[in-house]
């Protein structure tokens, strides 16, 4: 089991280090900052959230491994989803992206 949680811990600190430089590269320069706040903040609820899952979990017989496994394929699975960045300009602001397209 102690293998499984590191796979999982090691998914999740890949996902959100890819989210960090992802949200840095899509959003536009002006809001930039907001975008990667947004990031964090989702971060930190996600920090506070985990302990009271896992209490759940434990106390209703459910394996805390299987709901973070499924918040892993889910990471997995959007990041598979998300827009590719590579090649393109950084955004100044939102009408620049109006006008590739």
């Amino acid at each position: 089991m102690s293998i499984l949680a590191g796979i999982i811990r090691a998914t999740i600190c890949v996902y959100l280090g890819n989210l960090f430089c992802y949200f840095a590269e899509i959003f536009p320069s002006v809001y930039r900052g907001l975008g990667i706040s947004l990031v964090t903040v989702i971060g930190r609820v996600g920090n506070v959230v985990a302990p009271v899952v896992c209490n759940y979990c434990i106390n209703n017989g459910i394996l805390p491994y299987y709901t973070f496994v499924l918040f892993a394929i889910v990471a997995i699975i959007s990041t598979y989803f998300s827009m590719e960045t590579f090649g393109k300009g950084l955004m100044e602001d939102f009408e620049d992206d109006v006008e590739d397209k």
